[in-house]
């Protein structure tokens, strides 16, 4: 997506999609993703146009969200097209709340994805009270972030 005029802020393009079994975002997708299919069949597709796939609010019982049993099985799968690229560490909504410590232990400890924080925002007030830090500047760099496994996730100043 290019914008028209001389914007300061680069867009990425993306959805959160209803899985079988929770939520799961799309990054720099331009069609839309089928809902309600299985995690592995949502990320092949996710992947299938380009786009990177991210485990949002893992673990929350308050949304619709991956849990620990459902990722490692995805993880377990021999195909790598069907692997979420990373996990939301920093979310500063109720459904993301008390889940950021223990994603972050589990996925250093066990899986090994790229580290994202996503503020969740349904109100403008919200942006922004979650981020993902990367090396550089633009939506490439931190789209190779996420890929290169260096992107961290924080949560704002006040969360």
């Amino acid at each position: 997506m290019h914008a028209q005029a001389p914007y300061h802020f680069e867009l990425v393009t993306g959805i959160e999609v209803t899985t079988q079994h929770g939520h799961v975002l799309a990054l720099w997708v331009e069609r839309p993703v089928r809902s309600f299919r299985s995690l592995e069949e949502t990320v092949a597709a996710i992947h299938a146009q380009g786009g990177l796939a991210v485990v949002p609010h893992p673990f929350s019982l308050l949304t619709r969200s991956i849990g620990r049993r459902t990722l490692e099985r995805v993880l377990a799968i021999d195909d790598p097209t069907t692997h979420p690229d990373g996990i939301e560490v920093a979310n500063p909504t109720s459904a993301g709340w008390d889940t950021g410590a223990r994603a972050i232990e589990m996925n250093r400890a066990r899986w090994g994805l790229a580290e994202t924080g996503g503020s969740d925002a349904h109100f403008a007030e919200a942006v922004g009270a979650a981020y993902t830090l990367f090396p550089g500047r633009t939506s490439d760099d931190v789209r190779q972030a996420i890929l290169a496994h260096t992107s961290t996730g924080r949560k704002g100043p006040g969360i």
